[in-house]
């Protein structure tokens, strides 16, 4: 029985986690962390499956190889599924707060996460400071959403090209 990562919970992913870190010496850093989620195989997964296979089989016939085909036909075709990965990535990194309160331990290389819950519990009765604080921390994905929304369906005839109903 083959268990996978996708059966874990994320707290039980920590403890190996720690061990590499500690051998690699990547403590008081993010860069251990890795930009992966099941939930992104299964949006590309998802997306690749929408895609019609006669676009792929027309461009093998024209002469294309296995990576041209991938880099030509279905890239662009799942530019939307890319998009909202980036967006979901920047968000799992952005508002991560039990990673570096694991692994980072001085207090120059806290996040935004982290000094928010410190803020909060220096002065838990502070409210307009906690809201603008957590306000200045909502931005950046808030702009990221807004700067990128217009690539999730940037052309309707793609839309209706993928919809298979």
């Amino acid at each position: 029985q083959a268990e996978g990562k996708i059966d874990q919970p994320q707290q039980q992913q920590h403890y190996p986690a720690m061990g590499v870190g500690m051998r690699f010496g990547y403590f008081h850093s993010i860069r251990w962390r890795h930009a992966s989620s099941p939930l992104f195989v299964l949006l590309y997964y998802w997306a690749c499956r929408q895609i019609p296979a006669e676009l792929v089989e027309a461009a093998r016939i024209d002469g294309a190889g296995p990576l041209r085909c991938w880099w030509q036909v279905v890239m662009p075709l799942a530019h939307p599924t890319t998009v909202a990965v980036t967006v979901l990535t920047f968000v799992l990194y952005w508002s991560d707060f039990i990673s570096p309160v694991l692994y980072i331990y001085r207090p120059a290389y806290y996040t935004l996460a982290v000094g928010l819950q410190i803020m909060n519990q220096l002065d838990p009765t502070n409210w307009p400071l906690l809201m603008a604080a957590a306000v200045v921390m909502t931005l950046p994905v808030l702009f990221l959403f807004l700067w990128l929304q217009r690539y999730f369906l940037h052309d309707l005839s793609l839309a209706n090209l993928m919809d298979k109903n």
